[in-house]
């Protein structure tokens, strides 16, 4: 048995996750590994083993699928990387950039004056963010008397000021939402009906939707969320969560929901994933894309050594310690058993 198999086990053994997913294939796919362990919940009484065909929420992954998309429509000639976005969505040119507060607490707000494009909008430097993780946002929306938008269409809840101008910095946010909106307006389909056309048909996937609540039979197989404590322990979660932890060990969390990568080594962000600029100890060359989702789920594609993977699981808060130390043992370990799988290859 594989060292992380063993870890993986021993920390579910310890409740420290109910279960989880791993998959890997190779570029020539002569190396795959796939295997489910554990359980689909912390409840005994509605826990199921966790099975490579169990259904999760995925959040943030689906960025890497938009982006897909979108790139689609580059390549058809629908639109360029470079080219002002507000033809499709006027919406954005209305944007101000918010660059401070007075002393008395007002926002001071300014035109933007460089356009924000479908490149900016994929590499998260448009000035857009997520409203609960940047405070020049926090602090706007708390002036206007308003609280994180929860609407139902992108325009409607992303539609706080920029926190920089487009193209001078780089925050998490929904610049991949509106890409996909982008997707929508050139398309004439929603996203799903246009993934479903263009990206989840080709590939053969059908158990997967945005839209879970249409899909009796795909809610059936779902993992129930996680919730881990103060005292560290998990128990069945319905609630939301905090984007990282109130421990003193925020710098960590952040790394991990941020794509878990090593610290020393460089990185930038490209039009699908975050992109490691520097071999890593692990094994993960430069070159590497990665991401992940919001319950401790993370993708790799390392493009120069041929092998992507995947670790899926359904605990908060995002950025988890421990899912996060399970990660690595995983990602480590997989690339001991693709660095085997050569060899007994150069043998033949």
């Amino acid at each position: 048995m594989a060292d992380f198999e063993t870890i993986i086990k021993d920390a579910i053994a310890a409740q420290e996750i109910p279960g989880c997913a791993l998959a890997a294939t190779s570029r020539d796919g002569t190396f795959t590994y796939s295997k489910a362990f554990g359980h689909t919940s912390m409840n005994p009484s509605t826990a199921k083993p966790m099975d490579l065909d169990t259904i999760m929420w995925v959040a943030s992954c689906t960025k890497l699928m938009t982006a897909l998309c979108a790139m689609q429509l580059v390549e058809r000639g629908h639109i360029t990387l470079d080219e002002p976005v507000y033809s499709h969505i006027p919406e954005l040119e209305v944007l101000n950039v918010l660059t401070g507060f007075t002393d008395a607490g007002v926002p001071i707000e300014e035109k933007h004056t460089k356009p924000i494009t479908l490149k900016l909008l994929l590499t998260h430097s448009s000035g857009l963010t997520y409203e609960g993780m940047h405070p020049k946002t926090l602090a706007w929306l708390k002036h206007h008397g308003k609280k994180m938008n929860a609407s139902p269409t992108v325009v409607q809840r992303f539609n706080a000021p920029l926190v920089f101008q487009p193209g001078e910095s780089w925050a998490y946010g929904p610049g991949v939402d509106y890409a996909g909106l982008l997707v929508e307006r050139i398309s004439g389909l929603t996203l799903e009906e246009y993934m479903k056309k263009n990206l989840w048909g080709p590939l053969g996937i059908t158990d997967v939707t945005f839209f879970p609540s249409t899909r009796p039979d795909l809610q059936e197989r779902m993992a129930e969320m996680s919730g881990r404590g103060e005292d560290g322990k998990l128990s069945v979660h319905e609630g939301t969560m905090p984007y990282v932890d109130e421990k003193g060990e925020e710098d960590d969390a952040t790394n991990n929901a941020m794509g878990g990568t090593h610290k020393h080594v460089a990185k930038d962000y490209a039009l699908g994933g975050l992109i490691m600029m520097d071999d890593a100890p692990d094994g993960k060359k430069a070159g590497t894309m990665l991401w992940g989702g919001y319950p401790n789920l993370i993708w790799w594609i390392d493009r120069k050594t041929g092998l992507a993977g995947v670790y899926a699981g359904q605990v908060v808060p995002p950025g988890d310690l421990i899912c996060g130390r399970l990660m690595r043992k995983w990602e480590e370990g997989c690339y001991g058993l693709f660095e085997k799988h050569r060899e007994s290859k150069s043998k033949l």
